[in-house]
């Protein structure tokens, strides 16, 4: 695990009822699409970055600065219920009245100490 998820665990402890746990952690960017944001200078900053953790109640959304790496205070959460995976993308109900935000998953798991397919697998079974 690294660093990063530690502190992403840290910041998301304090906010979960009394017997929730994180069950897995994702990373996400969300912006221009992700290949045009790929060859662009300007698109690296384009992209916002989040760790997604998510409970077997909620999905808590935690934005990073992508220059200082620093976790952004704007952390919220939503019921799993306004969650939906389809293949490399999550789509979020933040509102009932807004479309559902997309969030793309990126990153290489080894690199960034998480396994994406149990974060996959956590959304699935929550719609069971």
């Amino acid at each position: 695990m690294t660093k990063m998820v530690e502190r992403i665990k840290e910041v998301i402890n304090p906010r979960l009822d009394q017997g929730e746990n994180i069950l897995s952690i994702g990373y996400f960017k969300q912006g221009l699409p992700h290949l045009l944001a790929l060859i662009t200078f300007s698109g690296a900053y384009a992209l916002k970055t989040y760790y997604l953790g998510v409970t077997s109640k909620r999905l808590f959304i935690v934005p990073i600065d992508n220059i200082t790496q620093k976790i952004e205070n704007n952390i919220s959460d939503v019921q799993l219920s306004n969650v939906e995976m389809k293949g490399k993308n999550l789509f979020v109900r933040l509102s009932k009245d807004k479309k559902p935000q997309k969030f793309v998953r990126t990153g290489i798991p080894e690199l960034i100490g998480i396994d994406i397919h149990e974060f996959e697998k956590v959304i699935a079974d929550s719609k069971k």
